[in-house]
C-alpha cells in the first residue's frame, strides 16, 4: 500500500513537472544592477557618469592622502619611490574610458544643451591628454590610442616613434578644448 501511494505521488509529480509552463523569458531579463554597454550611452546623465569614470584613474594613482601632494611634487625628481607598473595600468584604463566617452557622447541627445555636451567631451579629452602626459613623463614614447579598440586591434598597436609625437598630441588636444573648459 505504501509503495503504491509513493508511486502515485512520484508519477503525479513527474506529470506536473512536464506539463507546467516554463519561464521562457527568465534568461532574457536585462540585469537591473549593472549598466549594459549597448544601452548605457543614451542620456545626458549617463554621459556625466562616463566622464566621472574617466576621473577614476586619478583617484587610483593619487589617493586622497598627504602622500599624493608629495607624489605630485616629487614625481619627476626620483625622490618618491612608487611602483610605476601599477600606474601604467591605471592610466591606460583612464585612456580607454576617455576614448569610449569621447566616441559615445556625441551620439547622445542633450536636448539642445550643446554647452554641457561640449564641456563633458572637453573634460574627457583633457583627462586623456593628462594621462598621456603622465605616461610619457614616466615611460617615454607610448602607444597613441585615440579611439576604443577591439582586442585584435589592441595587439597590433605600436609604440610611438618619439615622445614628441605624444607631446604634440597633448598640446593639440589641450589647445582645441581650451574654450570649452573655460566657458564654465
Amino acid at each position: 500500500m505504501k509503495k503504491n501511494i509513493f508511486n502515485r505521488y512520484w508519477v503525479l509529480g513527474l506529470i506536473l513537472m512536464l506539463t507546467s509552463p516554463s519561464c521562457d523569458n527568465f534568461l532574457e531579463t536585462v540585469p537591473r544592477d549593472a549598466y549594459q554597454g549597448e544601452t548605457f550611452y543614451s542620456t545626458p546623465k549617463a554621459a556625466e557618469m562616463a566622464v566621472t569614470s574617466v576621473y577614476n584613474a586619478l583617484v587610483n594613482f593619487f589617493p586622497p592622502t598627504y602622500e599624493s601632494v608629495a607624489l605630485a611634487l616629487e614625481l619627476n625628481s626620483g625622490l618618491y619611490d612608487r611602483n610605476f607598473e601599477s600606474c601604467y595600468d591605471v592610466f591606460w584604463i583612464g585612456i580607454a574610458d576617455a576614448n569610449m566617452a569621447i566616441e559615445k557622447i556625441p551620439q547622445i541627445d542633450f536636448e539642445g544643451d550643446e554647452t554641457t555636451k561640449n564641456y563633458l567631451l572637453a573634460q574627457a579629452r583633457f583627462l586623456r591628454a593628462y594621462y598621456y602626459h603622465m605616461l610619457s613623463m614616466i615611460f617615454g614614447p607610448v602607444p597613441l590610442i585615440t579611439k576604443p579598440l577591439t582586442l585584435d586591434e589592441l595587439y597590433s598597436v605600436k609604440r610611438a616613434d618619439d615622445v614628441d609625437v605624444i607631446r604634440n598630441f597633448i598640446l593639440d588636444e589641450v589647445s582645441e578644448i581650451e574654450p570649452y573648459l573655460l566657458s564654465r
